[in-house]
């Protein structure tokens, strides 16, 4: 039987830097190989080379870096990797690419509607602007995004980051490309809309028969995506298999001990999540044998020799230097240390943090002269959160989470309500002690560190600012916080723009925990995290809130998060809580049917029960009535005129007229 020919065959696929400390092997020896309508997933912790491997497949290397291979073949094409000129012929028009972070990739000069054109327009000078226009319409609507004509006369800092990536998605397609590599591409979205972009990748592929490279380490992502997954580790990939073969029976230590690390909509915000211990090597110098030998709970002295290639099952390979039947006897998670138990303050609970009554409200002008609107971002929150109580705060990008984070933290002033700590208006609180009792960690790390200071000055910095301790101890406290959010002692010296998505992540939450402040505002803490040091962080704060009593607001789409980490959750819809309840109460019981559709028992991509449909609501032209009722499918008349109010009890209240 003959096989058509792939759309990617690439062999023996190197990328190596040049560095003052030596020559650094970012990809070592990578084969991969995608049909034309299929997917490829490669996972992997941060800086082992995923991104690397998708940069150097779109010409796009830093200038120190060179890239070498056997061969590399797109259709008919042979391509030279180290011959940029034959890459760029193709890239944007054929290849298209979707990046980590938006806020970086967009201009920032230029409007996202002259950003989406002016490629489609480069490759098909044919086409007039009207029409690039209207594809440029039809595509961030199919993307999720509401009112798109308005949106492209938008600027990038006018989006949320949600908001931003679905841009970016909507960008690459606009060329209809034959090969979309995607790095990280749901990092920024919640739930539904992740579900709804990889429901629309998926049907770009059946019509066009699109090729898919995805770069992530979201595991769900690639349970609903994937149809074959490489699993790299320092650099080289250590195995491959259909999606059901390394997820269901994972053969090699690493991939077993990744998906140990893995939260779960069932976890407990009382329970400890998976441990990987140690952090990926750097990759300077020798690189004989095992790679991941220092971390494997199963390394022996043969792992200092290179490993081998075997068979795990048909078309299921693995490299390691044991026998897989081995592997599957020997082989124990790592357990993770042990933590002292969290014990709640014998008194009567105390609000540490508490929202009351508040409404922000933004007004928006359409150009320079244009007529303004009104926007009502928060629509009367009430919330309270007693000291050491760690709660979860979900809902869909644009509902206003990081809104009402931001009034928490003080850097907005409310336009009605206020917001206290500690029984005192957080206005009122002088800016020096209101860090030392409240810090943030934000969602995108690249914008909130400057980028003129190295890790270790970054994360001294609090302490500069506050005078606390001679300069050796805010030295040892600055390697000690590095230590435990996973950031190795050689990226001491360097900038944000050497260091990968996710150990940029780390070095701000190392900053925010520095202080040891009592609440901690966590607006998608691991959301560019690799799943193992996602585990190590959310561990840190379990230990953290245990030993400080420490407080957390934690804002995330990851539900599994959000389980394994709070005592109670409250759900956000169009600037309102429309749920509350305890962890186990929402998770197991949800009323409303917005909580229901997050949870995501009614979508699948490509399974099984209804699709995701629609979006929030104008909010420049708010709904009368509830708000959620043109998308929910118990909506009866009432909720078409009467906004439900937030009722129930201290357990679980909720704001629906037809509650489950």
């Amino acid at each position: 039987m003959n096989h058509p020919a792939p759309l990617l065959d690439v062999r023996d696929l190197s990328v190596t830097i040049q560095t003052p400390m030596g020559p650094l092997s970012a990809v070592r020896g990578i084969d991969l190989t995608l049909q034309a309508g299929e997917t490829l997933c490669i996972v992997g912790e941060s800086g082992s080379g995923k991104s690397m491997t998708s940069l150097a497949l779109m010409g796009l290397l830093p200038p120190r870096a060179r890239a070498r291979a056997g061969h590399i073949r797109f259709g008919a094409d042979a391509l030279d990797p180290d011959a940029p000129g034959q890459i760029e012929r193709l890239r944007g028009d054929r290849i298209a690419m979707i990046f980590q972070e938006p806020m970086t990739a967009l201009n920032p000069t230029l409007t996202l509607g002259e950003q989406l054109v002016e490629g489609l327009l480069h490759h098909d000078p044919s086409r007039t602007r009207a029409a690039a226009t209207a594809r440029a319409v039809e595509l961030l609507s199919a993307c999720g995004v509401a009112d798109p004509e308005r949106r492209l006369t938008q600027y990038p800092h006018q989006l949320s980051g949600g908001l931003r990536q679905r841009v970016m998605i909507a960008m690459a397609l606009m060329t209809k490309p034959d090969l979309l590599i995607a790095d990280e591409p749901t990092t920024a979205l919640d739930r539904t809309i992740s579900l709804q972009i990889l429901a629309l990748l998926k049907d770009l592929q059946k019509r066009f028969d699109l090729g898919l490279i995805l770069v992530t380490h979201d595991f769900d992502v690639v349970r609903e995506v994937a149809d074959h997954i490489c699993v790299v580790y320092a650099g080289e990939i250590v195995e491959t298999g259909t999606r059901d073969q390394v997820l269901n029976n994972p053969a090699h230590p690493y991939t077993r001990a990744l998906l140990s690390c893995v939260p779960t909509s069932h976890a407990s915000a009382d329970g400890r999540l998976g441990f990987l211990p140690g952090v990926v090597p750097s990759l300077i110098g020798p690189d004989e044998g095992c790679q991941f030998r220092d971390r494997c709970a199963l390394a022996h002295a043969g792992c200092a020799r290179e490993a081998p290639w075997q068979e795990a099952g048909t078309g299921h390979r693995i490299r390691c230097t044991l026998a897989v039947d081995d592997i599957a006897t020997l082989y124990r998670a790592p357990v993770p240390p042990a933590a002292k138990a969290y014990q709640p303050d014998q008194n009567p609970a105390q609000p540490a943090l508490e929202v009351r009554g508040v409404i922000q409200r933004y007004t928006l002008r359409k150009g320079l002269f244009g007529k303004k609107g009104q926007l009502t971002a928060l629509r009367g929150i009430d919330l309270s959160v007693n000291k050491g109580e760690v709660l979860g705060l979900v809902g869909e990008s644009g509902s206003g989470k990081s809104t009402l984070a931001r009034a928490m933290l003080g850097i907005e002033r409310p336009a009605e309500g206020a917001v206290l700590i500690n029984g005192q208006p957080i206005s009122s609180v002088q800016r020096t002690r209101r860090a030392r009792l409240v810090q943030p960690v934000l969602q995108d790390p690249y914008s909130s560190l400057n980028p003129r200071r190295t890790v270790e000055d970054t994360i001294r910095l609090p302490l500069d600012i506050h005078g606390i301790g001679t300069v050796e101890e805010r030295r040892r406290e600055v390697r000690r916080m590095m230590d435990l959010c996973g950031l190795p002692t050689r990226t001491a010296g360097s900038f944000p723009s050497q260091m990968s998505g996710g150990q940029r992540q780390r070095v701000a939450i190392a900053s925010a925990l520095v202080l040891r402040p009592e609440i901690l505002i966590c607006d998608e803490p691991t959301s560019a995290l690799d799943v193992s040091v996602q585990a190590q962080i959310l561990n840190l704060l379990k230990d953290l809130r245990a030993e400080f009593n420490l407080t957390l607001v934690m804002i995330s789409h990851d539900l599994g998060v959000i389980r394994a980490m709070s005592d109670r959750v409250a759900v956000m819809y169009f600037g309102r809580i429309v749920e509350v309840g305890t962890g186990r109460d929402l998770f197991e019981h949800p009323q409303h049917p917005y909580t229901e559709l997050l949870l995501g028992g009614v979508a699948k991509v490509g399974g099984q029960g209804a699709k995701v449909t629609g979006t929030s609501p104008n909010p420049l032209a708010p709904p009368q009535g509830c708000s959620f009722s043109g998308r929910c499918p118990r909506a009866v008349d009432r909720c078409q005129a009467d906004d439900p109010l937030l009722a129930g009890t201290a357990r679980h209240a909720v704001a629906c007229h037809v509650p489950a």
